[in-house]
């Protein structure tokens, strides 16, 4: 088995990188700097090393002069992440002894592919003894539907016969009027026609969501996150201060926005929501209320223009925001709702009631629909 070493001081990196060639049938260690990356290769004489190109006291670009500088790792396999882009990091990390430079977002797919191709030629000439393992891709195709169910029939033909993918909508009431339920029977619909789904929890318990969700899709959450088919993200842990959340891709520590940017886009890498696979899908993120509290207005509403904006990038996400009603100015409600191709309106009213509030590119009807019919 080929055994690859993974140098990066981000923990969120390593556990994503390590998940993702291990399912692939390579043997995978772990160092959280050029130090212990060193010690690890000296004791365990990976095959291939992957490093980040910044890090703190040395940085991927001295790691590589070094290991290149002595002769039992001076043809050793190094594959270069980095978040920059220009021309000149590019030069100056194969001028260091680089042999591949990948930026960051990348697509775990092309990483594999790129780290097989590296192990297939050190083989060949001698320069490794493990044959690599043979990757065998799934082929997946983003869903040629150009519209998807909301999974209750009445509000699809009020919106005209379902939502068009990769639209942005927005669910607005009070609370316990029906906002959490219509949004997880939306993702629901989408596990149970094999859609790439994500749910990002800010003020749901992920163990209530898991177990929501178990009783109305057939088989087992479980069974759908192991075939690469729906992902949580945890904000709730944090925003509850609770020290550590239980999922994989949890928020810890002192969070900004950016790094919870950051574990949506590592979820979704492993869901194809990227630029490069595209593999569409859904995600709800219940709710963005507590964001506006904890955060300034400028940066929730970066952050949600940003989320809004990789619908179409990424094979046609479509996402579903919850809004505590009242938990915004009138202003700020309007920014929003700019940034919408929908709006959706929640009332309990003897029932749980929804009507199509605002729909841009097409008609609507504004009935109101219970929930329970």
């Amino acid at each position: 088995m080929s055994q690859i070493l993974i140098v990066d001081d981000d923990p969120d990196i390593l556990r994503l990188l390590k998940a993702g060639l291990s399912k692939a049938g390579f043997e995978v260690t772990e160092a959280q700097n050029a130090d212990i990356a060193l010690s690890e290769i000296a004791k365990n004489k990976p095959d291939l090393v992957i490093t980040d190109a910044m890090m703190p006291d040395k940085d991927g670009y001295m790691l590589s002069k070094e290991l290149r500088s002595m002769p039992e790792t001076g043809a050793l396999p190094i594959i270069m992440l980095t978040a920059l882009q220009e021309e000149q990091d590019a030069l100056k990390a194969f001028k260091d002894g680089i042999d591949d430079f990948i930026t960051k977002p990348f697509s775990m797919a092309i990483l594999r592919a790129r780290v097989n191709a590296l192990l297939h030629r050190a083989y060949s000439c001698g320069q490794i003894q493990t044959a690599p393992p043979v990757q065998v891709e799934e082929v997946k195709k983003p869903l040629p539907v150009q519209r998807i169910s909301t999974g209750y029939p009445k509000l699809d033909r009020a919106l005209g016969n379902g939502i068009p993918v990769g639209s942005n909508a927005i669910v607005i009431g009070p609370t316990g009027a029906g906002k959490s339920t219509i949004a997880r029977q939306f993702i629901a619909d989408g596990i149970t026609n094999s859609e790439r789904c994500m749910v990002i929890t800010v003020d749901d318990d992920p163990a209530m969501i898991r177990s929501s969700l178990d009783e109305i899709i057939p088989g087992t959450l479980e069974s759908y996150e192991n075939k690469d088919y729906f992902r949580l993200v945890d904000c709730y842990s944090w925003s509850r201060g609770l020290v550590g959340g239980k999922e994989r891709f949890s928020v810890t520590g002192a969070m900004e926005l950016n790094q919870l940017a950051g574990l949506i886009s590592d979820a979704g890498v492993e869901l194809g929501q990227t630029v490069q696979e595209k593999f569409g899908g859904r995600r709800i993120v219940d709710s963005v209320s507590s964001l506006f509290i904890d955060f300034e207005l400028a940066s929730v509403q970066r952050f949600l223009v940003q989320l809004a904006r990789t619908a179409s990038n990424y094979g046609g996400v479509s996402t579903l925001f919850i809004l505590e009603e009242g938990s915004v100015s009138e202003q700020v409600l309007n920014n929003i709702k700019y940034l919408m191709d929908i709006v959706l309106e929640v009332k309990f009213d003897g029932a749980h009631m929804v009507r199509v509030a605002n729909m841009k590119w097409s008609r609507f009807s504004r009935e109101w629909i219970s929930l329970e019919d």
